[in-house]
Parts: structure tokens; sequence; C-alpha cells
């Protein structure tokens, strides 16, 4: 594992080598979510990491992969499913995950997410579910875009599909507990910022994105 005064090194040389010119806020903004400093911030988590990956890569091609991996675990400390790399284990290989109690982090995202705000315990408590593309399946068949191994979840459980608009559509694929939107059962309904879906055992909050 990288450590965090490490990664901010790296990230330092890696920035001032080859973006000079926002350098300072990009590596300003990294150090306020990493120290807890500050509520406001001018970049969501998703695009901070899209900014900097390049960077890293081209600076460091040989532990680039640990150094944004680090990073991500510190930006996202219960875990992140999307399209930033990640170290949350998903699968068949999350049935070994110890069940816990975090605090659940409710932070917009630059994309539409999905956040585990119950069972309390669980082993995916406080995972993030980053909806970056048009549209995700969430079940517990490895394949799935969120593959989760919750003994509650059929394969293909429910999809989430992102309109043209903004809008945010929750459909089930059939399964046979069921989704429920905010404890009603739905074949499929559009999703507002607070709504709380149930797939199996697992609740999980919408949080709409940043704008």
């Amino acid at each position: 594992m990288v450590s965090r005064d490490a990664v901010l090194v790296d990230l330092r040389r890696a920035l001032g080598e080859l973006r000079p010119d926002d350098a300072e806020p990009l590596l300003g903004e990294v150090e306020r979510r990493l120290r807890g400093g500050g509520k406001r911030h001018r970049l969501g988590r998703s695009r901070l990491v899209e900014e900097l990956e390049p960077a890293l890569r081209q600076a460091f091609p040989s532990r680039a992969d640990r150094l944004i991996l680090e990073l991500t675990r510190e930006l996202w400390p219960a875990g992140v499913l999307g399209p930033v790399p990640t170290v949350f284990a998903v699968g068949p290989g999350a049935q070994a995950l110890a069940a816990r109690d975090v605090a659940v982090d409710l932070e917009p995202d630059d994309y539409p997410s999905l956040v585990v705000v119950g069972p309390r315990p669980s082993p995916f408590l406080g995972l993030r579910l980053l909806v970056h593309l048009d549209s995700m399946v969430l079940g517990s068949r490895e394949g799935c875009d969120f593959a989760l191994a919750d003994p509650g979840l059929a394969p293909r459980h429910l999809m989430i599909t992102r309109d043209a608009t903004g809008g945010v559509l929750v459909e089930d694929l059939g399964s046979e507990s069921g989704v429920l939107v905010n404890a009603k059962r739905i074949h499929w309904t559009w999703v507002t910022e607070g709504d709380e879906i149930r797939a199996g055992g697992l609740t999980l909050r919408f949080v709409a994105p940043s704008s």
C-alpha cells in the first residue's frame, strides 16, 4: 500500500512537470479532500481522478496503478464502483468481506450514484455505485456493471438508465424479490435525490449529481 504522503509527493512532481499551469489548484483540491479541510470543492471526486490520472501514468508508468488505487481509496474510503480504479472486492470474492458499520458519505459526485445505506452492519455499507454509462445493471452475477455478492440479489436484479435530460430510471429485471422505491414495489420508476431503493438485502440511496 502507498502512503497518503507518498501519493501527494508524486502528484506534486507529476503535475509540476506535466501540468505546471494548473498544478497548484489541483494539488490544493487533493490536499483539502485528503486532509479533510473545508466543505466546498471545485471538482467532484470522479472528475478529479480523471484530471490526475494521465499525469500520473505519464510520470510514473511502472507504479501509476498503485498510486491511482491509493488515491481512489482515500477519496472514497467506503469503496466505489464505476469509471475509476477500485480496490473494492466485488463478485464472488466479495463474500469474504467482513460486515462493517461505517459513516455513510452522501456527497454528490460528477455522476448520478447509488450509495448503500443499509443494512447496518453490512460488507457493502457506504459503497458508492457511480452511474457513468447510459444503462447499468446491478446484480449478483459476475459481469454485471455492479456485481455484488449479496444473497438476496438476483443474478441481474435491476437496471439503472440515464436519459438525455439527466433523468434516472430504475427498472426491475424480473427479480423474484422485486425492487422497492420508497417502500413501494415498482416495475420501473424515475428516481430523484434522496429516494431509497431496496434490492435484495440492500438499501441504496439515490444521490443526484453535483451541478
